[in-house]
């Protein structure tokens, strides 16, 4: 038989003290970046889409797809995390005007090679400077691993989804 001293009731263990090296805000920061992480692939599933139409367009219908991913690109982009005066930030608004010249070029000459690789290249550059700053929205480099794995699948697809029709099999 247990024998307990005083009136029989054991003590309440006391509360924790809060852990100093850990910051209120973290499980805020990993909610945030987990949501965050949610809408872009969201946002990728969408772009996948577009890039396979891409894939099969006839030249006539490619300047509006290219528009309509780069389009879904700046949109989340602009509700998410706006691009700043930082290095990143300017980085995409230089490559994002780039893309806007080459595009206006391509709407003009859908038919011309060099008008569509020079679209597709610029295409390439903007969402790709664009997913560098999604990625530098994460909290932590952990944080965006999974991310960082599906973004660079997709912009090594978007990349080898225009091929010129003289190198095409």
């Amino acid at each position: 038989m247990l024998m307990l001293h005083g009136s029989g009731t054991p003590p309440k263990p006391q509360v924790a003290a809060p852990d100093p090296d850990v910051d209120a805000d973290d499980d805020d920061d990993v909610r945030d970046a987990d949501r965050f992480e949610d809408a872009l692939f969201a946002l990728l599933v969408q772009l996948e889409h577009l890039r396979e139409t891409l894939a099969e367009a006839e030249p006539a219908r490619v300047p509006p797809l290219v528009g309509e991913l780069m389009k879904r690109v700046s949109a989340f982009a602009n509700e998410n995390c706006p691009l700043g005066p930082g290095p990143e930030g300017m980085e995409a608004q230089t490559r994002l005007a780039e893309f806007q010249s080459a595009w206006k070029a391509l709407k003009d000459q859908a038919d011309d090679p060099g008008a569509a690789r020079r679209c597709f290249a610029a295409l390439y550059d903007a969402v790709f400077a664009h997913f560098v700053v999604f990625t530098s929205r994460f909290p932590t480099s952990r944080s965006a691993h999974g991310w960082v794995e599906v973004a660079a699948t997709f912009v090594t697809d978007l990349k080898r989804t225009h091929r010129d029709p003289d190198t095409q099999p």
